[in-house]
């Protein structure tokens, strides 16, 4: 099974939610796909799916996954990864209105050149990333405080620097 999520946050993201209905409609993903939705105005055609799940289901999913297609929220990334999914990180774009801004891309960068995740820049990206992630050898990832406090620096230090 295949999970999409796109969070929480009071943004759509139809790109990828459609663009996941597309590879469906093509059998490039013939796995069963289960979607959440979130603030997204895109309705589902090939996969069923909710707005929102409640906190239980929603780490069941993600237990019952093989791939978990997510945006880049840091929560969701990293539960993916404790519960040794392959985690395919598709990033909210400030230019298209689902973020603020692009922190999202900046985690999801980290992730990949950790070895932890595959990056997919654009959801138009998603064919060649599912390709990636059947390749990538699945690598043990830890959530250390060292670690987790050190990217969480870095990034408010970048976006400290942005405001500037």
């Amino acid at each position: 099974m295949i999970l999409v999520t796109v969070g929480t946050q009071k943004f759509p993201f139809n790109r990828l939610l459609k663009k996941v209905d597309d590879l469906i409609d093509q059998r490039v993903i013939t796995d069963t796909v289960m979607g959440q939705t979130g603030h997204s105005d895109y309705r589902l055609q090939n996969y069923s799916g909710r707005e929102f799940f409640g906190e239980e289901e929603f780490y069941s999913l993600i237990n019952q996954c093989e791939i978990l297609i997510t945006h880049g929220g840091i929560g969701t990334i990293t539960k993916g990864l404790l519960l040794k999914k392959k985690v395919i990180i598709v990033p909210r774009r400030k230019e298209y209105g689902e973020h603020i801004d692009n922190h999202q891309r900046e985690i999801g960068e980290r992730f990949s050149e950790m070895g932890y995740a595959v990056l997919c820049e654009s959801p138009d990206r998603l064919e060649v990333a599912l390709e990636e992630i059947h390749k990538m050898e699945r690598k043990d990832f830890r959530l250390s405080w060292f670690h987790s406090a050190g990217f969480v620096r870095k990034y408010l230090s970048a976006a400290e620097a942005e405001r500037l």
